[in-house]
């Protein structure tokens, strides 16, 4: 478990622990203390209301689904920072985008024959 959740009367998601404590998911603490906030909001609104309503009430379920998020979105971090974006952005998507062009024009063109 990364932490613990308590939630106050005005539903803000208030940690137990410091954030400190938390373990990166990004390595930018900018991002990464939202991103902890909008897993706790979305799990709290999407995933533990209906489990705990239709399922049971044991906690291990919840835990395990956030340990799944956070997991995740660690491996797309340390995935994307592999990514040479330079090349990515001025060579694979220009000659992406210039292949699809041709490929649009040269349909065009074959429809109006």
């Amino acid at each position: 478990m990364i932490t613990d959740i308590e939630f106050n009367s005005s539903s803000r998601v208030k940690p137990s622990k410091p954030v400190n404590d938390r373990i990166p998911l990004t390595g930018i603490t900018d991002i990464d203390e939202p991103l902890y906030e909008l897993i706790d909001l979305f799990v709290r609104d999407y995933i533990e209301i209906w489990y705990k309503t239709q399922i049971s009430s044991d906690e291990l379920f919840i835990k395990d689904v956030k340990n799944g998020i956070y997991i995740t979105i660690r491996h797309l971090s340390e995935r994307l920072r592999e990514i040479d974006w330079l090349d990515f952005c001025t060579g694979t998507i220009v000659d992406s985008f210039a292949t699809h062009v041709r490929l649009y024009r040269k349909a065009k063109e074959r429809m109006r024959m």
